[in-house]
């Protein structure tokens, strides 16, 4: 059994911070932190803030097995004791932990994975990884300008049933073809959380007011915008807001462009899959 210094060595390169970080946290001295990787022993008082900082349970630190808080359980802790503005690059961070491991890699090498990942999403090319098997597939986009992630389980019943609308797909996509109604998209998507009219449409598109409402209306069918009437000295007027369920267009718009520009340069790649991708129950009709 390993003793409690090399224990807590491997938990601290495991998270990816030098014995000084680790000090600072604990409010302990570096030289603190290489005597207890070294033999020696922590205050017992300090147990809990170690178990906390590690996110794994105080048997763990002695090495004894079954003490192990569960993955989940870490991972709320984890992102639930940062601050709001921390929790999205974190969450990041370990979804390409599931991504590469996903992959079959087992290895984690703390400081030197975690810069690397900072490397490839600071760079300005674009570098992909994927993982493609008959139990689902994932998709990661690196780079300058955007960093995203899809991560999808095979669907029971195949992806066929799952993702065939012909009519709504078609309109959406004959909708999105108009150079003016694609132009608006990204105006209103560009909206803080003031109200606007046609208005807005009219100037910045420069498309006559029944064009301009007439997009507006399709938005409100998609639910990308909300409307209400204001009655103004005797007057309605159709006032728009940009409804909380436009969130969706953004992983939408991302996976269109992906899907553009060809992923040539990938970090990794794994390819499991022997069924079709879009797969279908025998008892299913074919359009």
């Amino acid at each position: 059994m390993a003793g409690m210094g090399e224990i807590l060595s491997a938990l601290r390169k495991q998270k990816g911070v030098t014995q000084e970080e680790m000090g600072k946290a604990l409010g302990v001295s570096m030289q603190a932190v290489s005597r207890w990787e070294n033999g020696g022993a922590p205050d017992i008082m300090l147990l809990p803030a170690l178990a906390d900082y590690f996110s794994v349970s105080i048997d763990e630190l002695f090495g004894r097995e079954g003490g192990a808080i569960p993955a989940e359980a870490a991972i709320l802790k984890r992102l639930g004791g940062l601050p709001q503005e921390a929790r999205m690059e974190e969450a990041f961070r370990l979804c390409w932990a599931i991504q590469r491991g996903l992959s079959g890699e087992t290895k984690f090498h703390g400081r030197r994975d975690q810069e690397a990942l900072r490397e490839y999403m600071a760079q300005g090319g674009k570098h992909h990884a994927r993982v493609n098997c008959d139990s689902g597939l994932t998709e990661f986009g690196l780079g300058k300008r955007q960093n995203w992630c899809f991560l999808s389980p095979e669907p029971e019943g195949g992806r066929h049933a799952a993702l065939y609308d012909r009519e709504r797909h078609t309109k959406l996509f004959a909708l999105l073809a108009q150079p003016d109604a694609y132009d608006a998209l990204f105006l209103v998507l560009g909206r803080d959380q003031n109200p606007f009219t046609a208005k807005l449409l009219e100037k910045a598109l420069r498309i006559p007011q029944e064009r301009a409402t007439e997009i507006l209306d399709a938005f409100v069918a998609l639910q990308l915008i909300s409307r209400s009437t204001l009655e103004l000295d005797d007057t309605p007027i159709q006032i728009y807001n940009v409804s909380y369920n436009a969130a969706p267009f953004i992983p939408f718009l991302t996976m269109a462009q992906n899907v553009m520009d060809i992923p040539v340069t990938f970090i990794s790649a794994s390819q499991f899959r022997t069924a079709p991708y879009i797969r279908k129950e025998s008892k299913e009709v074919a359009p």
